[in-house]
């Protein structure tokens, strides 16, 4: 007797072939999509890899460059080229520029740009880092005051320079019989002698000006904070711009060109470097670099400085504003009161490239260079500090010393 298979039972078995091949696929699809995951997965990692490493070289050969450059005579006609060096699993190149007029070989003290870059793979990075030349402290900065021309007393006006000698490169010109100079002066020519109250060292031979770079040079370096001609009751510096993002050494730049610009009532802890006709800075303000290897204003125009000293102080209360805030303290402290007061004067190198007029009764603890011609018209003094002419000023040097490297940027093509 024959038995027939039921129907259902191919039907089961035919279903479960499906299932399971319809599983298979299943299984084989995700087998694939790990696979390919896995394989960006692992081209990511790579290519993370390369771009850490192309950062690396990039570095490293800013370093290489340094090096050559320390180590080469003449290196500014002699590594001129760019330079190709292979290094693990990639490449780094150097070249030492001159950004300001192309050419590397036609001032020994214009500051350098190190491009550096790496490359591994399709990954590159690129920088650039600032360089200055800092060679042997300029002969003005020995002065308490270093005139490039004359510097003229008015009748009834008094200098007083301390700890050092006013210098003037061509005539140094009391009135007659009612002005004086308090301490020691050296000039190409002396009126009137009786005036001085220290020694007269007539035909002094000039001294070498700052070039005219140094705006340029610590613009790079600054943050600009253009369109203010009228400053008071404001605290500048490392921690604080009243205006956007606070610069980290204190560096700032104000470009006015043909204004006028007036600044009272500040407290500056940084560089400022003002383009105008004229800056004056009157009533009473403390004004002091951040940095020791950096001037504290440099005027590239006429300065006139109006502030008073003598019996006079900055006061938080009567200006109604905290001049010591987190960001910019004082002497290492701040608060959040308005009881504090502060001592009227600046300190610092202070350079102007036009001429300077010193009015009422400010006082500077530092030195003061005018390009130009210096006009005495109040009761001033200047303290000289001799660390400046013992502590490199970046940019008030002289001769092909050391490279100084500033700051990198990140370079993009």
């Amino acid at each position: 007797m024959t038995v027939e298979k039921p129907k259902s039972d191919h039907r089961r078995v035919g279903s479960a072939y499906a299932l399971i091949l319809g599983v298979s696929s299943v299984l084989m699809v995700i087998g694939l999509a790990a696979v390919s995951v896995a394989r960006v997965d692992t081209r990511s990692v790579s290519a993370d890899n390369d771009w850490s490493e192309s950062q690396t070289l990039a570095l490293s050969a800013a370093e290489h460059a340094l090096a050559r450059i320390s180590s080469t005579e003449n290196w500014r006609s002699q590594l001129s080229k760019r330079v190709l060096v292979k290094m693990g699993n990639g490449k780094m190149r150097w070249q030492i520029t001159d950004d300001a007029d192309g050419s590397l070989t036609d001032d020994i003290e214009e500051p350098v740009l190190i491009v550096a870059s790496g490359e591994v793979g399709q990954s590159s990075y690129k920088l650039g880092l600032r360089c200055f030349i800092v060679g042997e402290p300029l002969e003005a900065l020995s002065k308490c005051l270093c005139a490039g021309d004359d510097i003229l007393l008015a009748s009834g006006s008094q200098l007083t320079g301390t700890d050092g000698v006013v210098s003037a490169n061509d005539t140094l010109l009391t009135a007659k019989w009612s002005s004086r100079v308090i301490g020691d002066v050296e000039a190409k020519k002396v009126y009137w002698n009786y005036n001085v109250t220290g020694y007269v060292y007539k035909n002094a031979p000039a001294k070498d000006m700052p070039n005219s770079r140094v705006v340029e040079m610590y613009r790079e370096l600054a943050t600009d904070i253009s369109g203010q001609t009228y400053i008071r009751r404001q605290v500048i510096g490392p921690g604080q711009n009243p205006w956007g993002s606070p610069n980290a050494s204190g560096v700032y730049y104000l470009n006015a060109p043909g204004a006028n610009v007036t600044i009272r009532e500040c407290r500056l802890l940084g560089t400022l470097i003002v383009k105008c006709n004229r800056l004056t800075i009157s009533e009473n303000v403390l004004m002091e670099n951040f940095r020791k290897d950096m001037p504290v204003l440099i005027v590239d125009g006429d300065l006139t400085l109006n502030y008073q000293s003598t019996g006079a102080q900055l006061s938080e209360k009567n200006e109604d504003t905290n001049f010591n805030p987190a960001g910019v303290p004082y002497e290492g402290r701040s608060d959040s009161d308005k009881s504090d007061r502060y001592p009227s004067e600046i300190r610092g190198l202070v350079h102007v490239r036009g001429d300077l007029t010193l009015d009422s009764t400010a006082l500077v603890r530092g030195a003061v260079i005018c390009d130009q011609s210096v006009q005495c018209n109040g009761t001033n003094e200047i303290v000289h500090d001799e660390d400046l002419s013992e502590r490199p000023i970046l940019g008030y040097t002289f001769g092909d010393g050391y490279l100084h490297r500033e700051h990198w940027t990140r370079i993009m093509d």
